[in-house]
C-alpha cells in the first residue's frame, strides 16, 4: 500500500520570502504530541498559523541544474 501525506504550508517567512509567499509548516519536536493527539475535535492549526522561526533556519546554494527534474544525485550538492 502507497503511503499517503500530505504538506501543509504556511505564510512564508524572511527567508523562504525571497523566493516564495508559502512554506511548509513545521512543527517542533515538543509539539509532536499535540499535533498528533486525535482527541482534538480538529487539528491544533494553532500549531501552523505561523512560519517557522528565520532565525533556526540556515540557507545552503543549490546547483544550478538542479531545477531540471531530470537531474538526479549527490552531484547536486556540489556547486
Amino acid at each position: 500500500m502507497a503511503a499517503k501525506f500530505a504538506i501543509i504550508t504556511t505564510v512564508a517567512n524572511e527567508l523562504i520570502g525571497s523566493v516564495s509567499d508559502r512554506m511548509p509548516a513545521i512543527i517542533e519536536p515538543d509539539e509532536y504530541d499535540c499535533w498528533l493527539d486525535r482527541s482534538y475535535a480538529e487539528p491544533p492549526i494553532n500549531l501552523i498559523n505561523f512560519p517557522y522561526p528565520t532565525h533556526k533556519m540556515y540557507q545552503y546554494n543549490a546547483h544550478l541544474q538542479v531545477e531540471d527534474i531530470r537531474n538526479q544525485g549527490p552531484e547536486m550538492l556540489n556547486l
